[in-house]
């Protein structure tokens, strides 16, 4: 018999009050779940099953579980690929606490996990789970649970992108039915079973990324174990390197993040599991045999499995974060070093053309000198049209005072040059003594700042220590004085009520 129809809280307006639209998202019109059901029969996948009518069955024995896997949406909020009616229905429907989801959904964390533990005459009656892991991230795993010990019922509505699709929630079902069936809570633990797996990998693919830009940037001595894989040696874009190392580097954070949500998520359930254990089987961690996780020891918990392979794959990742830094010094290193050698060839270059420059200078200088004299005594130094006539002569009788004003030009020119050149050079030495003077003077007035420094603030200390021995002292003498005159005053007066007496 069907049992009755639950209340419907869950209502737009009160999403809308609540935040929730803005924390997750739903689609308008389509609903895409895939229901799994463990029970005494085994394991089935529900093929096409109309969604409210397989959520409002009554258990055919105890304990059932009950999975919806949806995916959906990506984007900023946590996808959930179905409507906003079928959403309320199934958390009516669940049980789950309305408070519950508003915690959840006014909560902007990179990771949460939030439960609720309600309680009866004989202990724990039911729990509450809403969960989010990396849900802003390229890969999510999203659920709501309820375990209810009344009914004997698991319910579970999980989103997921990555780490879980149908094949392995089956595989889950299938290989873990005894363990299951004995504490459906189990099924909580697989699911972050599956996200550690998932975070294992990646940072397996960070590793090995490493390797390759150590490769490419050339440091590393195993030269002959890059080659026999194939890797990149040597690449000189070091632009596109420093891209990829700081992508590396940011996926590196974030994994470190997401495992200590993982450690995070599986402290609180084990918690949960632990309270379980107390109040309703003491003797389920007596007799669960824990093998499929590795340990073949009896009484291992999954949890506490899961703890410890997160906690190796911190290391690695706190490996690959040290080196991800180190290849961050090296490449800029590298990058350095090839501007170095870059500058270098430009000088190089630079002294090679002020060679040229200056030998076209002095040839310029050398013929310059000649040009000039020949223009004045073109006209009558020499006479070619009398070449071969012995009446006349070719060159006039005065050719020496054109060859001596040239030699003479020419050695004023070049002392004139060299004696520019000798100052310039001076210049710039002048120059760079007073710079290095003044560095030297700015060093000292530093060094005597400081000193004066320390010697002021130990001739204060000094101070201060004597003030306050002067402060104590006098303190001590107004003391003895305020005593004396006490003693004093008292004595006069009993001196003065002596005589009134008499009298």
């Amino acid at each position: 018999m069907e049992s009755e129809e639950p209340p419907m809280p869950w209502t737009k307006e009160e999403f809308e009050q609540f935040n929730c639209i803005g924390r997750w998202t739903f689609d308008d019109h389509k609903t895409d779940i895939t229901p799994f059901i463990l029970d005494k029969d085994g394991p089935k996948q529900i093929e096409n099953p109309d969604f409210k009518e397989f959520l409002s069955q009554e258990p055919k024995s105890s304990p059932t579980i009950k999975i919806f896997l949806t995916t959906g949406i990506t984007g900023s909020a946590t996808p959930v690929q179905m409507t906003l009616d079928n959403f309320s229905y199934w958390n009516a429907r669940a049980g789950i606490p309305k408070r519950l989801l508003k915690i959840r959904a006014n909560s902007d964390d990179m990771g949460h996990m939030e439960y609720l533990i309600e309680r009866d005459k004989e202990g724990i009656a039911a729990i509450s789970i809403v969960c989010d892991w990396a849900p802003y991230g390229d890969v999510y795993i999203w659920f709501i649970a309820r375990r209810d010990f009344r009914t004997g019922t698991l319910t579970v509505l999980v989103s997921s992108k990555k780490p879980l699709d149908s094949e392995v929630i089956m595989g889950y079902l299938e290989d873990r039915q005894e363990l299951l069936l004995e504490e459906p809570m189990h099924f909580i633990g697989l699911l972050l079973t599956a996200a550690g797996a998932w975070c294992r990998g990646r940072v397996s693919r960070n590793v090995k990324d490493l390797l390759e830009i150590e490769a490419e940037i050339g440091v590393t001595i195993d030269r002959d174990y890059f080659r026999s894989r194939s890797y990149r040696m040597d690449n000189d874009d070091f632009e596109d390197i420093n891209a990829r190392l700081f992508g590396e580097a940011k996926s590196i954070a974030i994994h470190r993040i997401y495992i200590d949500h993982l450690k995070d998520f599986s402290a609180i359930l084990l918690d949960i599991m632990q309270n379980i254990k107390k109040q309703r089987s003491p003797h389920l961690f007596d007799s669960a045999q824990a093998s499929w996780l590795g340990s073949e020891e009896r009484g291992s918990y999954e949890l506490e499995y899961l703890d410890k392979r997160m906690q190796s794959v911190m290391n690695n990742l706190e490996y690959s974060h040290t080196v991800s830094q180190t290849l961050f010094q090296v490449l800029y290193n590298r990058m350095l070093q090839r501007d170095a050698r870059l500058n270098y060839r430009i000088a190089r270059a630079a002294k090679q053309d002020s060679t040229a420059m200056r030998t076209i200078s002095i040839l310029t200088l050398t013929f310059l000198p000649w040009t000039a004299v020949s223009a004045v005594f073109s006209g009558t130094v020499f006479d070619f049209q009398n070449w071969g006539n012995a009446d006349a002569h070719v060159s006039s009788p005065g050719w020496w005072v054109f060859a001596l004003a040239c030699i003479l030009s020419t050695l004023v020119t070049v002392a004139a040059w060299w004696a520019w050149l000798y100052k310039s050079e001076r210049k710039l030495d002048w120059e760079e003594a007073k710079e290095k003077e003044k560095e030297e003077e700015a060093e000292a007035e530093a060094l005597a700042e400081a000193e004066e420094e320390k010697d002021e603030d130990e001739k204060g200390s000094i101070k201060s220590k004597s003030s306050r021995v002067s402060r104590l002292t006098n303190r001590s003498r107004q003391s003895v004085r305020s005593h004396r005159t006490g003693v004093s005053v008292r004595s006069r007066k009993s001196n003065h009520l002596t005589v009134d007496d008499a009298v």
